[in-house]
């Protein structure tokens, strides 16, 4: 059967189009100053990076402002919008957004209460996530964070001296179930992710857990528990057992890739149990953990995940 065209995605080819992944306005040209026209920055799951610059003038009107549109596709959500560059320590630059392919509203005329979301950004937001920011600026809308699915216009504006910054909009899948226990950070420096995600139906039987920020290229075991719990440096590893009650260890030892990650379909028929094999039930919630090694030979852990079966 033919498939059909996602509608978000046949709005979005309408548009000029930016590079996935990677779009730097000195190397793929200007980005639009055309708000019922923006150009169409195509995010894919992982690291999606924007250079833009913009520029007033000496009367403090801007000479040049950028508009564009993202598509967050079905299964996939914004979690972080990260500021890692920004060029000029004396004037601020504005970035606003939108629901919908295009923005709409006159600069000139717009007020809080038209966007969903925007920050007044500028050297003290570098290395961080700004989601959180544009959500309290006075006024606005609001909006889910992590950002959902859907099309978004962003409007980025300044009226003091030229500006360039860079930009990560970080997707990741749409979870499913909860986080829960922390670990100290690892052999990378930092703390490991373990999420969830696809259905928690047990008739679907379409559930995943993905762990990241891993040590890259080392062994890992994924484990499970109807039970939470807490060890700390169990086993004498890094991090904390966050599984009680009886854990079972999914057969085969996964190896985390180069960027540290790694990801394990969960099959809802063939639990892991210390003496075998186990069906889940509908009404159980099981928790997930994952064992790793780490580049000097130790072992860790990452934070657990539940998930409630339907």
């Amino acid at each position: 059967m033919r498939a059909l065209l996602n509608p978000l995605l046949f709005a979005c080819m309408l548009l000029p189009v930016a590079t996935a992944n990677d779009y730097d306005e000195a190397i793929d040209g200007d980005l639009s100053d055309q708000r019922f026209n923006p150009t169409c920055f195509d995010l894919e799951v992982g690291i999606n990076r924007l250079t833009a610059t913009q520029q007033g003038t000496a009367s403090g009107f801007p000479l040049d402002r950028d508009y564009m549109t993202i598509i967050i596709p079905p299964g996939l959500v914004l979690a972080e919008l990260r500021v890692t560059a920004y060029d000029n320590p004396t004037d601020p630059a504005f970035i606003g957004f939108q629901e919908g392919t295009r923005f709409v509203g006159a600069p000139i005329l717009i007020t809080a209460g038209d966007l969903l979301g925007g920050h007044v950004y500028g050297d003290p937001d570098i290395g961080t996530d700004i989601l959180p920011a544009m959500n309290a600026l006075p006024g606005v809308q609001g909006f889910p964070v992590p950002l959902p699915a859907g099309s978004y216009s962003f409007w980025l504006n300044q009226v003091g001296a030229q500006t360039t910054a860079t930009f990560e909009f970080e997707l990741i899948r749409e979870t499913t179930g909860t986080g829960y226990c922390t670990v100290p950070p690892n052999s990378t420096g930092v703390e490991s992710v373990l999420i969830g995600f696809g259905s928690p139906q047990l008739a679907e039987n379409a559930f995943a857990v993905a762990a990241r920020n891993l040590p890259p290229g080392e062994p890992a075991m994924v484990l499970a528990s109807r039970a939470p719990g807490f060890v700390a440096m169990a086993g004498g590893s890094l991090g904390n057992l966050c599984l009680g009650g009886e854990v079972g260890r999914f057969p085969g030892t996964l190896m985390s890739d180069a960027s540290g990650a790694l990801e394990l379909p969960i099959d809802w028929n063939e639990l892991p149990m210390p003496n075998g094999s186990t069906v889940a039930a509908v009404g159980e919630t099981w928790h997930f953990q994952v064992w790793h090694r780490e580049g000097t030979g130790a072992s860790h852990f990452t934070p657990g995940w539940s998930v409630l079966i339907e």
